[in-house]
């Protein structure tokens, strides 16, 4: 039996409302310092070109967050560890104790004049003065400096005092702390929940824009929720746990083992040697084939209902006869896997990068041509997308098309004659992705560093409706106002929404033109062949690594497209954004067909009309979307549930906004929306 007399004493009320609090604002201190460690990792890898000063106020409140931790930490360990058992210790403070309000004043002061600095500049109160803005900033102020005050001076008394018992003596000065920083943060961020939904989206010179109601003559406000429609806001589709398992295979290690497999061959010169088993086209080529057969092999998981493989693969080859680039008679071969869908209809989708390389004399077959960049890492992602693609549980519904194409270099050879094999086959490829130069996130100078963007080109006007002087669709097309709403940037909008997010780690910017200026690639072809087409290049290019013989030059300069310049987990980044908009794209329901809007009578109102689907297709569609946006907008902003019906009329003029329709499927999945053309 233990001694009753040798229980330890029950703790007191007081000691508990010490303590207490104590041990779990150290656990919630613990816990925001991990997050504030993560946040400072990732603005130091995602924004290395930052001001100096943005990263100053960073850092500075990661050290004084920490500061305050560590106060926090001596104050817990001095209550609960050195003077545990000590009643008499709790009646005092110590320096840590006494440090918390002065690092969490600090901290509070620094980020309330940041957000201080952000309503300067959204409101535009560099260029139009308004009184209600400049009230907001000066109480914030004045608000943030009373607290700051307040917690120097708590700070300061808890030293003198240190006596816990006359820590009320203290109660006007922590009130000014607390409440003053608690009003300031309550300010800024009904302004900022204020300033976002009027952010401003146009200045005019000479006219000007501005947040709120202007004063005087030549100021006006941008609404943005203009004009005010039916529908919810468009929200992202969030990537499904069967793709986020699906794109967490792929392998920055297997991308650059290809890469430097590809490099191996000397030179893939298009004019180069077709039958040296070690060097030239021919030889990666041959590496190729063998490599997605491989792959191949692997989708027996999923075979065909008639036995065969779900993914096969060809050797595309075609003579091609002197032209500009090509001297003489030359084979041109792309390495083609195709992975087929469930669905029995032809709708197909096409990712591709070009396996062919040069130097600075595009004539010249001879010399060492790497093409690590160009075009290694779009290789790369092909044949990666194929590998993890082929054994896909459950097969896509849409095929996919997995290509390596040769002859870019000489005039986008390859690319042309794999458009026309699937024109003329009738093959309805409702989507081209183009890889080409995506193998850096580095540019020609050191702040040139951009690890997480990706630029995708988008055509506006279709070329198809250019060709052979018939002006009648581009008319029609300008005519209302449908010069941004080609199948290209619909593609476009598609792939931003569907894969800028967490999964990839990456944003997709698109950019307004076909290609770069003085440049071109393979999703030329297939934009002029009437297929929605795009292509993915790195953000800042280093044209010293692209098209040149290598070398160094006087000043010790490396030229050439070397491996060396290659960013590995980069290239995976851009092989997921690539492996989202796949997925999304191949596992939704084919596209609305012969969308129209009627334009036969004048209403608010506006009706579309389009064709339902027939046999399976039908039935892997659940419902239709309505979206909608402002005609400036470069994304969609609202979406109407319209149910399964081919026809719904909106409340809403079509004078003001631009409509598509989507198809959402059983799973989730929803289509690229398509917009309409005008019809009686």
């Amino acid at each position: 039996m233990s001694d009753p007399s040798s229980s330890p004493s029950p703790v007191s009320k007081e000691v508990l409302l010490i303590i207490g609090p104590v041990l779990v604002g150290s656990f919630i201190s613990y816990m925001l310092l991990g997050i504030v460690i993560v946040q400072v990792y990732l603005y130091y890898m995602s924004f290395p070109n930052d001001k100096l000063w943005i990263k100053l106020t960073v850092y500075s409140l990661f050290i004084l967050d920490l500061m305050h931790t560590v106060a926090l930490s001596s104050s817990s360990w001095s209550f609960l560890c050195s003077g545990w058992g000590r009643p008499e210790h709790l009646e005092f403070t110590e320096w840590g104790f006494a440090l918390i309000p002065l690092f969490s004043g600090a901290c509070s002061t620094i980020v309330q004049m940041f957000f201080v600095w952000r309503i300067y500049t959204l409101g535009n109160l560099a260029t139009y003065s308004n009184k209600l803005l400049w009230t907001v900033i000066v109480l914030i102020i004045s608000l943030s400096l009373a607290q700051f005050a307040g917690s120097v001076v708590a700070t300061v008394q808890w030293f003198l005092i240190s006596d816990l018992a006359r820590f009320s003596e203290v109660f006007g000065e922590v009130a000014v702390w607390l409440g003053g920083g608690a009003a300031a943060d309550v300010m800024i961020t009904i302004s900022m929940f204020y300033l976002q939904g009027l952010t401003v989206l146009l200045i005019l010179s000479g006219t000007g824009a501005q947040l709120f109601p202007g004063q005087g003559h030549g100021q006006f406000t941008y609404d943005i929720n203009w004009p005010p429609g039916p529908g919810v806001t468009l929200q992202p589709q969030t990537p499904s746990p069967e793709l986020h398992s699906l794109l967490s295979q792929i392998s920055p290690t297997r991308i650059q083992q290809t890469i430097e497999t590809l490099v191996s061959f000397g030179t893939r010169h298009t004019l180069s040697s077709q039958i040296d088993p070690h060097r030239g086209i021919g030889a990666a080529r041959d590496w190729l084939f063998k490599e997605l057969s491989s792959y191949a092999n692997a989708s027996d998981s999923t075979k065909l209902d008639n036995g065969n493989p779900r993914m096969t693969v060809e050797i595309q080859s075609y003579v091609q006869g002197p032209a500009e680039r090509i001297p003489n008679d030359t084979v041109i071969s792309n390495v083609i896997a195709t992975l087929k869908g469930t669905e029995p209809s032809s709708r197909t989708y096409v990712v591709s990068g070009h396996y062919d390389s040069r130097v600075t004399d595009v004539m010249n077959f001879e010399d060492d041509a790497p093409g690590a960049d160009d075009d290694g890492s779009g290789v790369a992602i092909s044949l990666e997308l194929a590998r993890i693609f082929a054994k896909m549980d459950p097969p896509p519904k849409g095929t996919i098309v997995f290509a390596a194409v040769a002859g870019e270099e000489q005039g986008l050879f390859g690319s042309t004659h794999l458009a026309q094999v699937l024109k003329n086959a009738s093959v309805d490829v409702q989507g081209m992705l183009d890889n080409d130069i995506v193998g850096s996130s580095k540019g020609d100078r050191p702040e040139l560093v951009d690890p997480w963007n990706i630029r995708m080109f988008v055509q506006g006007v279709p070329p198809t409706e250019l060709v052979d002087g018939n002006t009648t669709q581009v008319a029609a097309r300008v005519d209302i106002g449908a010069e941004n709403d080609s199948p290209a940037r619909e593609l476009g909008r598609f792939g931003v929404e569907v894969a800028s997010n967490g999964v990839t780690n990456m944003s997709v910017q698109m950019v307004y033109r076909p290609d770069r200026f003085l440049r071109g690639g393979d999703h030329l072809p297939f934009l002029d062949a009437g297929y929605p087409a795009v292509r993915f290049t790195e953000p800042n290019e280093n044209f010293a690594h692209q098209h040149q013989d290598v070398r160094v030059d006087g000043s010790g300069m490396q030229f050439g497209d070397l491996i060396e310049f290659c960013d590995f987990d980069f290239i995976s980044r851009v092989g997921k954004v690539n492996g989202a908009i796949l997925y999304s794209l191949a596992m939704a329901p084919s596209m609305p067909k012969n969308v129209r809007i009627k334009t036969s009578v004048l209403t608010n109102n506006s009706t579309l009309v389009w064709d339902l689907p027939t046999g399976e297709e039908d039935d892997e569609v659940e419902r239709y979307e309505i979206v909608w946006r402002p005609t400036e907008m470069p994304f969609w902003t609202k979406m109407i549930d319209v149910g399964k019906v081919g026809n719904a009329t909106v409340l809403l003029s079509k004078d003001n906004v631009q409509f598509g329709v989507r198809a959402v499927g059983n799973n989730g999945n929803k289509s690229p929306a398509v917009a309409p053309v005008p019809a009686n």
